[in-house]
């Protein structure tokens, strides 16, 4: 296992983080069809987690982690993808990374 680790912080045997560069750019890219003004408001109502809301969507503990409040908060959140989550990628996998990743939004979602 040390052996392993170890071979993922050999930059020559380094794992590429496709995961995190997917996520920057779905991120990224549905941020700003989210921003466009011929986005249907009632269609990115329906992606976000509201506490407060009624009627509940299956697919929301999901697609909440795609929405962004504003230019700040995508750059933040995704400089912050790109600085760790591509060095944590490596460092444990792709697999792992993916479980990690999505067990934190599905946790997000729940608190």
């Amino acid at each position: 296992m040390a052996q392993a680790a170890q071979s993922n912080l050999d930059p020559l045997n380094a794992v590429k983080p496709y995961l995190t560069w997917v996520l920057l750019a779905l991120n990224i890219g549905l941020f700003f069809v989210f921003s466009m003004p011929e986005f249907p408001r009632l269609v990115f109502a329906q992606m976000m987690l509201w506490p407060t809301q009624e009627e509940f969507r299956w697919w929301q503990p999901i697609t909440h982690c795609f929405m962004h409040n504003g230019f700040p908060h995508l750059a933040f959140n995704m400089i912050a993808l790109w600085q760790f989550g591509s060095e944590l990628e490596r460092f444990i996998g792709t697999k792992r990374y993916a479980v990690l990743y999505f067990s934190a939004v599905a946790c997000a979602a729940i608190l």
